[in-house]
């Protein structure tokens, strides 16, 4: 018999691998069996992360200058890290795929605590968590190969992480998690001022 976190678990991941093969195969469905991303985008950030690979930081091209033309400084050196393991190319994909399905998990888990953090029932907070990394907005972002899945999840951690070590009166952690955020998305700046604003 399943514990009940156990079948908590299995519950996000179902729906977050469902939620995966709907968006990923109908795109590849669309293409003639490609994986592809939506937008043009996602391609800056792939060049960004090869030139990083071979060790030319931030420059879209080895001869090219040092310039700000991803909309992250973190995310590019995630991909590197994929492509040095050998996803290069239009495999670089499945690298962005697998972050935005982690991701995607990680989303369902952390709205599950918070709905247990003010007080709802279990049920209540697994439901909302289902319906949210359900949402065929949600999975467009998560999906499409940008920063947006960790952007998303790194603002919820942040939030959840102050909301609690606020509690305690003690920070711990979340001058990590907002240091990452921050360098996630300049729109992270923004949360993490809020967010210190609410502290």
């Amino acid at each position: 018999m399943f514990s009940k976190k156990l079948s908590i678990f299995l519950s996000i991941f179902l729906i977050s691998l469902l939620g995966a093969l709907f968006f990923i195969g109908g795109a590849m469905r669309a293409t003639g069996g490609v994986p592809t991303a939506p937008l043009d985008d996602t391609f800056i950030h792939f060049q960004y992360a090869k030139q990083i690979a071979h060790g030319n930081w931030f420059r879209y091209f080895p001869t090219a200058p040092i310039s700000t033309g991803a909309t992250s400084f973190l995310y590019p050196i995630i991909l590197a890290g994929g492509y040095i393991i050998g996803f290069t190319g239009l495999k670089l994909l499945w690298f962005a795929f697998f972050l935005g399905f982690l991701c995607l998990i990680a989303t369902g888990y952390l709205i599950f605590n918070c709905g247990i953090y003010f007080k709802l029932k279990p049920g209540q907070a697994l439901w909302i968590a289902l319906l949210t990394i359900s949402n065929g907005y949600l999975l467009w972002g998560y999906f499409s190969g940008m920063e947006i899945a960790l952007q998303t999840f790194l603002t919820l951690t942040a939030i959840i992480v102050a909301a609690q070590e606020t509690n305690k009166g003690k920070l711990k952690w979340l001058p990590i998690w907002l240091v990452l955020l921050t360098l996630i998305r300049p729109e992270g700046f923004i949360a993490g001022a809020l967010i210190a604003f609410y502290i």
